[in-house]
């Protein structure tokens, strides 16, 4: 025997109760935590750039929470630890508020740039290849000098003693 379910209607439905998540948009950010502990401290952007010996720009863009404008070369959760540490922010805090930046892991994040070195050049063996060439001859021509000279014996040696009996025997 087959029971039909009743279809429901719009007074059963139950609707869900509201779930309140937290808003990203009120919590305080790591730039305004670190902003304001910097200005609670009366330190100058040109204190902080000094210890952590990075440009004024560089803190100012943390501290407005425009990580893009950091310099390149730059790993933004490094800077924003050691500027924690160095306001004495508590590291789970800091740990915390670097989760909500969104960003990916350096190796992820950015070429890898030698700061020295313009961005055009390619650093590639064929730079070095005739360094290397050159020190593979000496080697092998080293190495098959001795076996050479082990093999011939020491009597065939060059020596000081062999030399001076020559040179009498000329004279």
């Amino acid at each position: 025997m087959i029971t039909e379910t009743p279809k429901p209607t719009i007074d059963s439905i139950k609707t869900p109760e509201f779930i309140a998540l937290p808003n990203v948009e009120t919590e305080i950010s790591i730039a305004e935590i670190l902003k304001e502990k910097r200005q609670n401290l009366k330190l100058s952007l040109s204190d902080v750039s000094a210890y952590l010996r990075v440009k004024e720009k560089d803190i100012i863009s943390l501290e407005n929470n425009e990580i893009s404008r950091i310099a390149k070369y730059l790993y933004v959760p490094g800077l924003a630890h050691a500027y924690g540490k160095f306001l004495k922010i508590d590291e789970k805090i800091i740990e915390e508020k670097i989760k909500f930046l969104g960003i990916k892991q350096n190796t992820e994040n950015k070429k890898h740039i030698l700061i020295n070195v313009g961005e055009n050049t390619s650093l590639t063996p064929s730079k070095d290849m005739i360094f290397n060439f050159t020190m593979i001859f000496i080697l092998l021509f080293l190495l098959m000098l001795s076996a050479y000279n082990s093999y011939e014996g020491s009597d065939n040696l060059t020596t000081n003693k062999n030399l001076i009996s020559e040179f009498k025997n000329e004279f």
